[in-house]
């Protein structure tokens, strides 16, 4: 077939066209020539053990901004200090988006409790997923229902595990104790996992976490759930409804209701271009297959929180938390302290 010369123009006008298109739609889902982009692989320090729900967000986000930027993204568990030693680390650290803060909602009380002194306003919050917290205990336990186990917790006091102290799991326990007039020996734990497996070896009489975090032991008949520690019951798919507490203590309506956020974090002050590097990769990142299906298996609710919605949303969670903390008896210091208004 011979081809005229208007023809053979016609034909490459078409092939640029075609990579111009393609490469345009590589540009949608990748970093583009002229943003900020890291040069060397970027460490996620995350303030809790491996496997739950903060260490599973940040794995994700990792492999996201590993498809988005082209560089390896490394998670490294912290622990320690309620949270504030991997805050502290990843703070004292060149604020160059070399050192990202694999965190959660726990951010709120590490002023209070008295782990890091960095108030949250000087941080550039990501969140990706939210879970409610579910109340759960070992499948051999005695305790068939919530108010098996509130009864009990009349003659003896129970132990709980909810994360480290101050955590949103540790919180809700309080909150327990509020609605029940119990008293309950919160065991501290360095994450979600860890509390969840001193359930199953019977180091505590119950555990608090995210029913994502409790998912699978959950399904697989090892923990048994009798409430959700939140003003609304949950379904729960392949096990059914799990009653929420304010059906047994009505007055729980009147509590503060904590949301419940994993993500990362970014010290504010890093350099704006940066930021909108991160930003634009996140907003990538929450509407990829790898998300979506991190958040299908687990049962994580996609956020996709950033910006002035995870400012205005700091500001108010900060309110809730800390003061929740300090009325409760909870805190070393008062939220006062930090300019944090009570909610």
């Amino acid at each position: 077939m011979k081809f005229g010369k208007n023809s053979l123009v016609l034909l490459l006008c078409l092939l640029l066209g075609a990579t111009a298109f393609a490469n345009g739609r590589k540009e949608a889902s990748s970093a583009s020539s002229g943003e900020w982009k890291p040069a060397r692989p970027v460490s996620i320090v995350v303030f809790a053990g491996a496997g739950g729900a903060t260490d599973l967000s940040a794995r994700g986000l990792g492999k996201a901004f590993e498809e988005y930027f082209g560089v390896p993204f490394s998670v490294v568990n912290m622990t320690g200090g309620a949270g504030g030693v991997a805050a502290n680390y990843v703070w004292n650290q060149k604020h160059d988006g070399y050192t990202l803060f694999g965190c959660s909602s726990g951010v709120h009380s590490l002023n209070v409790v008295g782990a890091f002194d960095v108030t949250n306003d000087k941080w550039d919050y990501l969140m990706s997923m939210g879970t409610p917290g579910v109340l759960s205990v070992p499948e051999d336990s005695p305790y068939k229902s919530i108010q098996d186990l509130i009864n009990a917790g009349k003659s003896k006091k129970l132990k709980s595990s909810g994360s480290s102290a101050g955590s949103v799991w540790d919180l809700k326990v309080s909150q327990l104790e509020k609605v029940s007039g119990l008293e309950i020996n919160h065991m501290p734990y360095e994450g979600s996992q860890p509390s969840m497996v001193a359930a199953l070896s019977h180091e505590v009489d119950f555990t608090l976490t995210g029913l994502a975090e409790q998912r699978e032991y959950i399904l697989a008949g090892k923990l048994k759930p009798l409430a959700v520690i939140e003003k609304e019951p949950v379904k729960m798919e392949g096990f059914g409804e799990i009653p929420a507490i304010s059906g047994l203590y009505p007055d729980f309506n009147k509590l503060p209701a904590p949301k419940v956020w994993v993500g990362v974090g970014i010290p504010g002050d890093t350099p704006q271009n940066i930021k909108d590097a991160y930003q634009k990769a996140f907003t990538v990142a929450m509407k990829s297959d790898l998300m979506k299906k991190l958040s299908n298996d687990t049962k994580f609710d996609l956020l996709g929180i950033q910006g002035k919605e995870a400012a205005d949303l700091t500001k108010e969670l900060d309110s809730v938390y800390s003061w929740a903390l300090y009325d409760l008896g909870a805190a070393k210091k008062s939220p006062s302290d930090f300019g944090i208004a009570k909610p």
